[in-house]
């Protein structure tokens, strides 16, 4: 959810800085320090395999996610990490050439977490906007 705020506060940021010739561009590291300690982070690529209007595409990407896990002893927490693979396949549709659409539907593999703390094995859909200055 940290996501859905911080990335219209930064394309914001962005846009002041070309378009209103206002410079907070010094305000960009104070928003990822917030940003970086409230989620997990994700990397990927896509491929687009047509470039009209209508664009399937394949992604590939590797999600990582910070969670607690309790202790042997029963006393205290410690970090740990779940670092996982994605493939997904999906459709872009271009509204205009500022704007577009998407969906897809992925399977993500998480390594090195046990199975009784939560599942392993994920489909996931996605739909989301793209934005272009």
């Amino acid at each position: 959810m940290a996501t859905f705020v911080f990335t219209p506060v930064i394309a914001y940021l962005i846009y002041l800085y070309k378009w209103k010739r206002i410079d907070r561009l010094w305000l960009i590291p104070i928003v990822f320090v917030a940003w970086v300690n409230l989620h997990g982070g994700y990397i990927g690529a896509r491929y687009r395999l047509l470039v009209g209007w209508l664009r399937p595409y394949v992604a590939l990407g590797m999600p990582l996610f910070l969670y607690d896990e309790m202790e042997a002893n029963g006393m205290g927490t410690s970090k740990r990490v779940a670092l996982g693979v994605r493939g997904a396949g999906g459709v872009e549709l271009k509204i205009n050439g500022h704007f577009s659409v998407h969906a897809d539907l992925g399977y993500e593999r998480f390594f090195a977490v046990e199975e009784s703390l939560f599942y392993t094995n994920y489909f996931i859909p996605t739909v989301g906007v793209i934005g272009r200055l």
